[in-house]
């Protein structure tokens, strides 16, 4: 008898286990009330490296060794292109909001991003 066969999308969650040295951003998309944004696309400007917000507008991205080409470390902070990195949230009913922030080589930073 064939079972059933179920698919399951594992994604990481803020409580997923990062590799040893992850530089990691988190934080949370909210709207110009202050209220969490689900479905915002979070991206790293000038990388192909991008997440979705959660229900209650959570996010998280990290940056680990190998780097990609333009991501580097200068002064014990992450680089892209050789500057701070900028994080850009989009979602299709509150446009666009974009920060850059210190991100330390093997830290944790936390950005709340805001439409």
């Amino acid at each position: 008898a064939d079972l059933p066969v179920e698919t399951i999308e594992l994604r990481p969650t803020l409580a997923y286990e990062f590799p040893a040295a992850a530089s990691v951003v988190r934080g949370t998309v909210r709207d110009a009330d202050g209220d969490p944004v689900a479905g915002a696309s979070v991206g790293v400007d000038g990388l192909e490296r991008a997440t979705t917000s959660t229900g209650a507008g959570e996010y998280v991205l990290f940056f680990a060794r190998p780097f990609a080409d333009d991501v580097g470390v200068a002064d014990g902070t992450v680089t892209v292109a050789g500057s701070n990195p900028s994080l850009t949230a989009t979602h299709d009913d509150h446009g666009t909001a974009s920060e850059t922030v210190a991100v330390p080589e093997g830290g944790l930073t936390t950005l709340d991003l805001g439409f």
